[in-house]
């Protein structure tokens, strides 16, 4: 193996720009790591379909799956829930979810993702903003939690 010496990387880009481009994601540009701003931008959609009945529940997953084999409850827990629910993810389980195309409701992702672990934070805001738009406490939300770290 080559070392670089100081901090000249033109032989590094050199190399990369020589070899071939990845092929296209079978799956397309996948929309991943909304702020809870940009959710929140749905709220009004969201509480009209949930009216309507087009929305029953909402699901949170956030944790990791992990790369063992047999590892998989939050890749089989998205896998199961119905058309008629929104996944709102974080943390890195949703690597194992994205892959797959879930679709929308009413032009409402399916699956919401808002980032790393360290972003729990915009989930607290989307269900308190769900729990002030239903005047409702966020423990009245029809809203399931699956977390779990390796932490």
């Amino acid at each position: 193996m080559k070392h670089i010496q100081g901090k000249d990387f033109r032989e590094v880009i050199e190399k990369a720009l020589s070899l071939p481009l990845l092929p296209d994601n079978p799956q397309g540009t996948l929309s991943m790591g909304f702020h809870h701003s940009a959710v929140l931008g749905l709220t009004d959609k969201v509480v009209e379909a949930f009216k309507a009945g087009k929305i029953r529940h909402f699901f949170f997953i956030g944790g990791c799956d992990g790369a063992k084999p047999g590892r998989n409850y939050f890749t089989e827990l998205a896998e199961t829930v119905s058309a008629d629910c929104v996944i709102l993810t974080t943390a890195c389980g949703k690597y194992r979810l994205n892959g797959r195309d879930y679709g929308d409701i009413d032009g409402i992702p399916w699956l919401l993702d808002t980032d790393q672990c360290n972003d729990c934070y915009s989930a607290i805001k989307i269900a308190t903003a769900l729990a002030g738009a239903f005047d409702c406490g966020v423990n009245d939300l029809p809203l399931s939690l699956a977390v779990s770290w390796y932490e």
